[in-house]
């Protein structure tokens, strides 16, 4: 086929299938996969297109799903920039699950970052869409240069949009099993770790867990028998919630510890079989837990249900990340143990290290 019979093939296609000027991506990468099929012999005239493309300004169109670009945005590589809480709070819509969490069932390990599956039916072209933004092929100006001159929009799905702007950033995720517990201490989990949903902790901003907590209006707290009449600042099983968020902050480079207790005594059944003395209880004003984000940038928290029973805690850092952590957890005597924080730059030098040696009284079954 010639290329002005296939130039004519394009512009009937678009007279007829967009009422409103607008082409999904979809479509135009189909249209610039035929495109690529006919061999360009006058260069001239490419080049003329190509410089009436630069000398158009690059414009677009936001609504709820989507973002509509003129072709010249695609033609410069530009693509939109979604404000970073909006970007992290709707990504979770287009998540299947995650890789690389917080390794319960090893005593010492070196961890880098969270890897994210996502859903592959929001996702159909988006390799094809990643691979034409970064190249600026002749079929492209082409494409490009048609669709400038007929007054065409590329409709560019949002959710596209947000990928490839997280793909820049850090994710850190220790996760929850809540398989055979009790309901009342199951629900006082989710109360508590729910709080830690959509947080933002500013650049060298300190969290106090125990003062989160207590901004949750105590009656909505499930409360067993033995303390029905008793009122505390939280109930129960809140410690599960505050163990989850020291473990994040065990595997985030950007998270200092700067208050953490132990449990008196080593709850076995209360944590199950796989925790290896990295345990952060909390009780009113006494056992406190606190972190403090190191970093320039604000560290986002928010939580994701897999299904009933795994719960992730998830602590997000708006940047490409390189630093490493490595987590030592040893038993050193019976009831002594250590647990070792030590983090690493790319280069993989110490930038600095914290520990806690764990004393219990006794074993718990």
């Amino acid at each position: 086929m010639k290329l002005i019979h296939l130039l004519i093939f394009i512009l009937s296609i678009l007279s007829i299938s967009f009422a409103y000027n607008i082409i999904s991506i979809t479509e135009y990468i189909k249209l610039k996969e035929k495109l690529e099929k006919v061999k360009i012999k006058n260069y001239k005239a490419y080049i003329k297109l190509e410089n009436f493309i630069k000398n158009t300004p690059c414009k677009r169109i936001k609504n709820d799903k989507s973002f509509l670009l003129t072709p010249s945005c695609l033609s410069k590589n530009y693509i939109p920039i979604i404000d970073t809480y909006t970007s992290i709070k709707e990504w979770i819509n287009y998540i299947k699950d995650f890789k690389h969490t917080f390794y319960l069932n090893k005593s010492s390990f070196l961890y880098t970052w969270s890897s994210i599956i996502w859903n592959s039916l929001y996702f159909t072209d988006y390799d094809k869409f990643t691979k034409l933004i970064s190249t600026n092929s002749t079929w492209e100006i082409l494409l490009n240069s048609i669709l400038l001159s007929k007054n065409y929009y590329v409709k560019i799905p949002k959710q596209y949009i947000i990928r490839k702007q997280l793909e820049n950033y850090t994710f850190y995720i220790s996760t929850k099993n809540l398989s055979n517990r009790w309901k009342c201490r199951k629900h006082n989990y989710l109360l508590a770790i729910n709080s830690l949903n959509w947080y933002i902790l500013l650049p060298h901003q300190k969290l106090n867990f125990n003062k989160l907590l207590s901004q949750i209006n105590n009656n909505l707290y499930c409360r067993e028998l033995w303390n029905r009449h008793k009122k505390y600042l939280f109930y129960e099983w809140v410690c599960g919630a505050s163990t989850q968020l020291f473990r994040n902050a065990l595997t985030n480079p950007y998270l200092v510890i700067t208050k953490r207790y132990n449990h008196t005594k080593r709850y076995a059944k209360y944590y199950s079989n796989y925790i290896r003395w990295d345990d952060a209880a909390i009780y009113e004003r006494t056992k406190q837990f606190e972190i403090k984000n190191t970093s320039a940038f604000p560290m986002y928290f928010f939580t994701f249900k897999k299904n009933d029973n795994l719960i992730y805690l998830i602590s997000v850092y708006p940047k490409k990340s390189y630093d490493k952590t490595i987590v030592i957890r040893k038993q050193i005597w019976k009831l002594k143990a250590l647990v070792w924080k030590l983090v690493f730059n790319k280069n993989f030098e110490e930038t600095y290290s914290q520990f806690w040696i764990s004393k219990y009284c006794c074993k718990v079954r």
